[in-house]
């Protein structure tokens, strides 16, 4: 992935996963949630003239508000990292850090276990795929 940023914030965003990335972490899915809070940013800070990161993390979090807990607790998780290398940059030992809401860090996921019925309903159901005619075969 390339590490452009654009917010008034990209040269700590790009310090930060250089910085994760020297310690051997991939932190590609912590990239995903840092662009999405870097194009947030974007937004946020052109419509005001004088911002607070701590806001603009909490806003951001609060802004998708159908995302399961789980979710929120993960990006918030990646932003409390970020907060912390901030601290640690000169001339940012003031930055911030926001009251994080408190989340719930399992999922409440419960899967379905097929029973060997469903798995024959599956496949007559897929014998029938026609086109392309290797259809039904990888399902």
């Amino acid at each position: 992935m390339s590490t452009r940023f654009r917010s008034p914030l990209s040269s700590e965003f790009d310090a930060f996963l250089k910085f994760k990335r020297s310690l051997g972490f991939r932190y590609n899915r912590a990239e995903f949630t840092l662009r999405e809070f870097d194009c947030f940013i974007q937004a946020y800070a052109a419509g005001r003239k004088a911002w607070h990161l701590d806001q603009a993390m909490l806003a951001w979090l609060a802004s998708k508000p159908e995302r399961k807990g789980t979710s929120v607790s993960m990006d918030a998780a990646v932003l409390r990292q970020f907060c912390r290398f901030l601290r640690r940059l000169p001339g940012r030992s003031g930055t911030a850090e926001p009251l994080w809401p408190r989340l719930p860090t399992e999922s409440s996921f419960v899967p379905y276990v097929l029973s060997e019925a469903d798995v024959r309903g599956l496949l007559e159901l897929t014998a029938g795929l026609g086109r392309p005619p290797f259809r039904a075969r990888v399902y």
